[in-house]
């Protein structure tokens, strides 16, 4: 998966928070919704996670549930992030 999935929305910050229209709300670096993904204020989700826990700096369980995001989606989960990085070149991670 690549590593920019869902980081463009979240600014490179692992708390971030951001509602959409009072229908849900997307979570962490990765920007991760609890319409589908997790559920605030108790485990849940396709990812059986709390949604708070995405909010830390343990990004751990966030890359596990971007990751299964990513094989059953792809970039659909990430649609802003999907439509500021299409047809752009990735960067060399090669020595990282």
């Amino acid at each position: 998966m690549p590593a920019f999935a869902g980081i463009h929305a979240s600014g490179r910050t692992t708390d971030k928070l951001t509602n959409h229209n009072n229908s849900y709300s997307s979570y962490g670096l990765f920007q991760i919704n609890n319409k589908d993904w997790c559920k605030k204020g108790r485990k849940g989700g396709n990812c059986s996670m709390k949604c708070e826990d995405l909010l830390n700096e343990d990004l751990a369980d966030d890359v596990r549930c971007a990751k299964r995001i990513y094989d059953r989606v792809g970039f659909k989960a990430w649609p802003s992030s999907y439509a500021y990085c299409k047809e752009k070149s990735l960067p060399d991670l090669s020595r990282c």
